[in-house]
């Protein structure tokens, strides 16, 4: 039995999968692999589920068949976690997500033996998992399309920057919690990419940085003063919303607590806070 851990710098090679098994497109009806999916494959699944999966079948074990007869490709439980990835997403388009375990044990099964043993008994029972892998994957596809210039990307840039942030942002909360899993390490790295393409400058977009936020959450826990729940709460969003700005503010000799505490006391102000409301980021950013 193979571990069925998921770890998500396997999506920096999705693209790569992707145009291999999206070369087989057609198949001739008499070829060989069809008549393995008319039989074996899917012969145990409804009628009307056999029909709309052929094509499946016939890019499935033409994928890793295309990868097995590779020159100086050592076959690996790489490819199988992206076929389990593909043939999931593919059922789900038309709701037969169901099916996906038996699916793809039944394609395992004509491959041969090889790919068969390091693949059998692969899965991953939580949905929850394969939608992060999905989240994992657009995530690094967007930053990829901006940093090449992809025409999809790079005439709506912004847009892009934000459809990224959103995913990031689905997941912070969960990450403040438990920063060092596989999944949130994997968003450290997209964040330092999203820096790297200077993309908060270009578009007025902020991730925050989830080690810093819990970072500073302990040290404020830990700080002299005594201060309200409430304020724990809203210095740490702030610091982790600002962070690119903040530390800036606070190089050399600055103490980076004593400058929170600081802003924290001209947000006591109404007229300082109304500046701030109507401002809002734009101004943090470019004043």
């Amino acid at each position: 039995m193979h571990e069925n851990t998921v770890c998500y710098k396997i999506v920096e090679k999705f693209p790569e999968f992707n145009r291999i098994i999206e070369k087989y497109k057609t198949f001739n009806p008499s070829d060989g692999i069809i008549l393995k999916c008319m039989g074996n494959v899917l012969e145990e699944f409804p009628e009307d589920f056999a029909q709309q999966n052929i094509l499946t079948c016939f890019k499935a074990i033409s994928f890793l068949n295309d990868i097995r007869t590779r020159q100086g490709t050592l076959f690996e439980e790489t490819y199988c976690k992206y076929l389990y990835y593909w043939i999931y997403h593919e059922h789900k388009k038309n709701g037969n997500d169901a099916y996906t375990q038996d699916f793809y044990d039944n394609i395992i099964k004509e491959a041969d033996s090889t790919i068969y043993t390091i693949c059998n008994n692969y899965s991953i029972e939580a949905k929850d998992e394969m939608g992060k892998l999905k989240d994992a994957y657009d995530m690094h596809t967007i930053l990829k399309d901006i940093e090449f210039h992809v025409p999809h990307c790079n005439n709506k840039r912004c847009e892009c920057t934000t459809k990224c942030s959103n995913i990031y942002m689905k997941y912070l909360d969960e990450c403040v919690r438990n920063n060092d899993s596989d999944f949130c390490n994997f968003l450290k790295i997209i964040r330092n990419k999203f820096y790297s393409l200077e993309l908060p400058y270009y578009c007025e977009t902020d991730i925050p940085d989830i080690l810093l936020y819990s970072e500073i959450k302990k040290r404020l826990l830990r700080h002299p003063q005594t201060h309200n729940h409430k304020k724990y709460i809203i210095i740490t969003i702030l610091f982790s919303e600002y962070s690119p700005i903040l530390s800036r503010l606070v190089k050399g000799k600055r103490n980076m607590l004593n400058y929170m505490d600081e802003e924290w006391n001209k947000l006591q102000e109404p007229e300082y806070f109304n500046t701030m409301s109507r401002n809002r980021r734009h101004n943090i950013l470019y004043h």
